[in-house]
This record gives C-alpha cells, structure tokens and sequence, in this order.
C-alpha cells in the first residue's frame, strides 16, 4: 500500500466508553462531534471556532439511548436525534447562544435504526427503519425548538417509489 499523504495522523479527542459517534458542522463553521456511550448517554465536544482548537466534553445526557445522528436545520438549529431503547425518537436542540434545550420526543413508530436528512426546502426530515421492517419518515414543519410536538411533523410510512417529502 502506498503512503498516505492525503489525510493526517489521527490524534484523540478523548471522550469515555465511546461506541457511537455522529458530526456536524454548526452554525459557526466549527466542527461539532456528538459521542453515545456504552451507558446510553450523550456527550458532546466542538471546536472553538473554525478550524480551532477542541473544547472540553460536555454531558447531554439520556440513558438507554441506542443510535445518534445529528443535523442543523434551515434556522441554523442544531438538533442531535437519538433512538431510545424502547424504540422511540428523541431530540435535543442547541439554540444560538449554544444553550441546550430538554429532551424532547418525536412520538409515533417504534423504530430500529434512523438517519437524517435535509430536504429541498430546508427543513429536516428523519428517517427511520421500523420494528415491522417498513421504512418511515417525519418531516420537520417548523423550527420552534426543533420538532417539537406532534404538530410540527408529518409521520407516515414510505411506500417503494415514495420517497418524496412534503
């Protein structure tokens, strides 16, 4: 194999019992990493600013968390999702004075696995794989602190050939 010039030498950024990890880029160009421990807990780390130094870890906490995944959405909103082990979508928003809202829920399928995604118009849409093996969707509708409640998103299950968000 050849030598690699092309990325750097990996170095730590510390963090404890880490098995799952999702990042970002924030609002202020910095990168964002989100780390879900072994406890089911989040934690997160970011850069002082673009291309800057890394802050300290700071706890998010949850408890039987199983997946994370992160994104920003067309206000500039950070939001971390995160499966729970009883299969239902959780979420917390960083607003922008980086301050971290409470928990909240998305409520609806039991789910597996999820993903995020942002859609043509800006908002978010979060994918998830069900516990009946079907795929489903939520669209984010508005950004009052995230998706908030259960007026804020579209639930429904994704037909083979519908994949279209609303």
């Amino acid at each position: 194999m050849p030598p690699n010039d092309v990325w750097g030498q990996w170095e730590t950024l510390g963090g404890k019992n880490v098995y799952q990890i999702a990042s970002l880029i924030d609002e202020g160009r910095s990168l964002v990493l989100f780390a879900l421990d072994g406890a089911g807990a989040v934690s997160v780390v970011s850069q002082t600013g673009p291309n800057g130094v890394w802050g300290n870890w700071h706890v998010l906490d949850g408890h039987d968390l199983k997946q994370i995944t992160a994104a920003v959405d067309s206000q500039g909103h950070l939001l971390l999702f995160a499966l729970g082990g009883d299969g239902a979508v959780y979420f917390r928003q960083r607003d922008a004075a980086g301050v971290w809202a409470p928990w909240g829920g998305i409520p609806g399928a039991k789910l597996s696995q999820i993903a995020v995604a942002t859609g043509a118009t800006g908002g978010l849409v979060l994918f998830g794989t069900g516990t009946d093996k079907t795929a489903w969707m939520s669209v984010q509708r508005a950004s009052r602190r995230g998706l908030a409640s259960v007026d804020d998103v579209i639930r429904k299950p994704l037909a083979v050939g519908n994949c279209s968000a609303e």
